[in-house]
């Protein structure tokens, strides 16, 4: 899935793509993502959340992902995250932290 959202980034410059982008962008701001971008010294990230079902041998009603990129307009660094038994906008959090992490 990272390979993925790598390619999507090598590709920004495409019709479709930029649009993708621009909804990542704005998940970082004011949707989902947003304690990605609140968790960073320089909030400047691309954020794509979402849940999914939980594959454990002790399932949770979901797990959380998140991929996430910075700086939005040249990332450097990517990062997937996936939490056992939260959605994403929780796992955000945590991948947010992380970043934090990188940056330092």
């Amino acid at each position: 899935m990272a390979r993925a959202y790598l390619e999507l980034l090598e590709r920004r410059h495409q019709p479709g793509v930029r649009a993708v982008l621009a909804g990542m962008e704005q998940s970082a701001r004011q949707g989902t993502g947003a304690e990605v971008d609140r968790a960073l010294a320089y909030p400047d990230a691309l954020v794509k959340t979402g849940t999914a079902e939980c594959t454990h041998g002790h399932p949770a009603g979901g797990d959380g992902f998140v991929i996430t990129a910075e700086p939005a307009d040249h990332p450097q660094v990517l990062l997937m995250v996936r939490v056992h038994g939260v959605p994403g906008r929780q796992a955000a959090r945590i991948a947010g932290q992380m970043m934090r992490r990188i940056q330092e």
